[in-house]
């Protein structure tokens, strides 16, 4: 390759050098099936935007590949601030809530008897710094996190998956899997390795925050409340928006970090779930919506960006 020093390593592919991508370095990408990272630097953003077709096929030259760090890992804040931005494609590590809905409390088998299997698995996990989020594996991850889920002797509890894809789904983050994504489960990797033993993370797992992804009723809803313990829980509802309560709090004072809403301490805003004392206020929006299902009707709160998807669209 002409003094262009390479290797594999995991998959992925490092360069040191200045050269051409020649057809030897074509034929390996596409005989592994193995997609390389690479950034366009700022300053040339503007000459090349226009020209990149989404699909197409580019010959690159004069590019440089630094010996980065084997992974590379986001926070939740860094998630939301490139979502759908069809951008970077970080990777992410956490500690497994539900898989496909299921709790880890009983051994769950994700492969079937007759083999008949989704393409889409659905796992919730709790981030380093706290979130929850819906991390969707599909196809041949999907089927590898099946794979290794089954042949574990113990029932896994940290999982990582490389290159997810930020979105948002009906107002929800979501990280989804790409082609080149692979899945690594608890002693695997050094970053599984790291987590499964420390000790700091392992005391934030919330044990009590509940990930529910059934679709339920305003009543369900409401019996859940009324017959829980205070806790965080997720739910999907379908209703329909009767009213835009006009002359309520359009604001609400927030932690710029996890977006909680702030309390007064003795001296300053305190942040419930961060526990900083000490928290950087932002103003984030405050909608209150009057909804309506079959049988009952209520008042949803929208907060943050949550609502955005509804600014300018008629209702029908």
């Amino acid at each position: 390759m002409h003094g262009v020093k390479g290797k594999w390593t995991d998959d992925r592919i490092f360069f040191k050098g200045w050269d051409k991508i020649c057809r030897r370095l074509k034929s390996m990408i596409l005989s592994t099936g193995t997609v390389a990272q690479g950034f366009i630097a700022q300053n040339r953003v503007n000459r090349y935007e226009d020209e990149l077709k989404r699909g197409s096929i580019y010959t690159l030259t004069n590019f440089f590949g630094s010996n980065n760090k084997r992974f590379k890992f986001h926070s939740y804040a860094d998630f939301e601030a490139n979502c759908d931005l069809r951008g970077d494609l970080p990777d992410v590590v956490g500690h497994l809530k539900l898989v496909d809905g299921q709790t880890l409390h009983q051994r769950l088998a994700l492969c079937t008897n007759d083999g008949s299997t989704s393409r889409k698995i659905m796992v919730h996990m709790q981030l380093k710094d706290g979130p929850v989020v819906n991390v969707d594996l599909w196809d041949q991850a999907a089927e590898n996190f099946r794979r290794k889920f089954d042949e574990s002797v113990t029932t896994p509890t940290i999982l990582m998956v490389t290159t997810v894809n930020p979105k948002r789904l009906g107002g929800k983050l979501c990280l989804s899997s790409m082609s080149s994504s692979r899945v690594f489960l608890d002693q695997e990797v050094d970053p599984t390795k790291e987590l499964a033993v420390n000790p700091a993370f392992a005391s934030s797992v919330n044990t009590v925050e509940v990930v529910n992804v059934e679709t339920l009723t305003i009543r369900e809803i409401a019996d859940f409340i009324k017959r829980q313990p205070a806790k965080i829980a997720y739910f999907d509802c379908i209703a329909t928006i009767d009213d835009v309560k006009l002359g309520t709090e359009w604001y609400y004072i927030a932690c710029k970090v996890c977006q909680t809403k702030l309390t007064h301490g003795p001296t300053m805003l305190m942040c419930p779930k961060c526990c900083n004392e000490n928290a950087t206020a932002l103003a984030n929006f405050r909608v209150e919506l009057s909804i309506y299902d079959n049988e009952e009707q209520c008042t949803f709160i929208i907060l943050g960006d949550a609502g955005k998807e509804l600014t300018g669209r008629k209702a029908t």
